[in-house]
């Protein structure tokens, strides 16, 4: 549940930033440092179980944040150069960013030693 308040709020703040012609990069940094507070809180206390207290797990989210703004950014980028509007560019970058941070959250941010 908690990806899915996430996922509705960020795209839709994402959504927002673009049509106020916002830069594609400005977009993207906003929403994802959004994400990034609601995402570590939610993702690591309910999805992982995890203790979002420790600081190791707090600083592999932040680099995973960084990583997926930047691919978030670049997809878009890459998308808007094949004729694809920016908006619709957004959401195609969805599932495999969502694939992506799950899966690292799960193997390396999050995981259990």
């Amino acid at each position: 549940m908690a990806g899915l308040i996430n996922l509705v709020v960020s795209n839709g703040f994402l959504q927002a930033l673009l049509a106020a012609n916002t830069p594609v990069a400005i977009s993207t940094l906003a929403t994802q440092i959004l994400n990034g507070l609601f995402g570590y809180l939610t993702y690591g206390k309910y999805a992982f179980r995890a203790s979002i207290r420790d600081l190791r797990s707090a600083a592999r989210y932040t680099a995973l944040a960084g990583l997926l703004w930047i691919a978030n950014w670049g997809g878009i980028r890459a998308l808007q150069s094949l004729g694809t509007p920016k908006s619709l560019g957004a959401i195609a970058m969805i599932l495999p960013l969502a694939a992506i941070s799950y899966i690292v959250q799960r193997k390396w941010v999050f995981r259990k030693p």
